[in-house]
């Protein structure tokens, strides 16, 4: 009798076992969808940040560089914006508007302390930059992925030569570093 008794309870306990390990089963594989549902809710919540902040990032721009330039008197004469234009002139090709010229001018007498009449554009040439930072974004930089028309302008002082990228209008003027990197 009590070997009947021992019988019951050992199948007692493997079904016992058996559900508990069903159960776990059952718990883990619960586990593992709410993990995904929650994995795939991350990824719309990041795609849906990075669009709100890659639209806000796009929507501002950068200071007027032409009420600044007005303000600290930088912008060169008009007589010296018309010999630089007809300097830098490429076969087919017009120069960079003048808003653009002064951007980078301004920002090479900022970095060399060096007067705007001792600066001279030494060659201007149409690009298509790969994304808002013209190519030169810094690792931590949001750069908006669009092609970006933009210049490639040498400027020098007669001594060394500095190489800039800007967009179309002059709002985004960066330098390029000797290693090709950005500013």
């Amino acid at each position: 009798m009590t070997g009947e008794i021992g019988k019951g309870l050992n199948m007692r306990c493997s079904k016992n076992v058996e559900n508990a390990i069903a159960i776990a089963n059952k718990i883990n594989q619960d586990c593992q969808l709410t993990q995904n549902l929650n994995r795939a809710r991350l990824d719309r919540l990041s795609w849906i940040l990075l669009m709100i902040v890659t639209i806000l990032f796009a929507w501002t721009s950068p200071l007027d560089t032409k009420a600044i330039a007005s303000q600290a008197s930088l912008v060169p004469s008009p007589s010296l914006q018309s010999e630089q234009s007809a300097e830098i002139l490429t076969a087919n090709t017009d120069p960079p508007a003048p808003e653009v010229q002064s951007s980078v001018l301004n920002d090479a007498v900022k970095r060399t302390s060096k007067t705007i009449s001792a600066l001279r554009i030494l060659s201007a040439q149409p690009k298509e930059w790969t994304d808002g930072c013209l190519g030169l974004g810094n690792p931590d930089e949001l750069c908006t992925q669009a092609i970006t028309p933009g210049w490639q302008i040498v400027v020098t002082d007669g001594l060394r030569d500095w190489t800039y990228r800007t967009d179309d209008t002059g709002e985004v003027v960066r330098l390029e570093q000797l290693d090709g990197s950005g500013n």
